[in-house]
């Protein structure tokens, strides 16, 4: 899921080239990024996410009227979303 600086989420209506991503690459263990492409974007065209799942990095989310906590995967998936994909 894609949040704004808000914490509010990002739905493919209001950023439309979230349909574009593709998950290239599952993890297959713990240790194991996840791979995403969404070919034709500005900045490049995939990203290589390591998956974090410890609430170290919990933060509360808004889901359309529920509040939920979510992990964030860091600032290289942050930067690859905003570059063009949550425009």
């Amino acid at each position: 899921m894609a949040v704004d600086a808000n914490g509010s989420f990002l739905s493919q209506r209001r950023a439309p080239k979230l349909a574009t991503i593709e998950v290239t690459k599952l993890p297959q263990s713990k240790e194991d990024p996840l791979h995403l492409s969404a070919p034709g974007t500005l900045w490049k065209d995939s990203t290589v996410v390591p998956v974090v799942s410890e609430m170290v990095y919990s933060k509360v989310v808004r889901v359309w009227d529920d509040r939920c906590h979510s992990v964030d995967q860091g600032d290289e998936a942050a930067a690859w979303l905003s570059s063009d994909l949550c425009t």
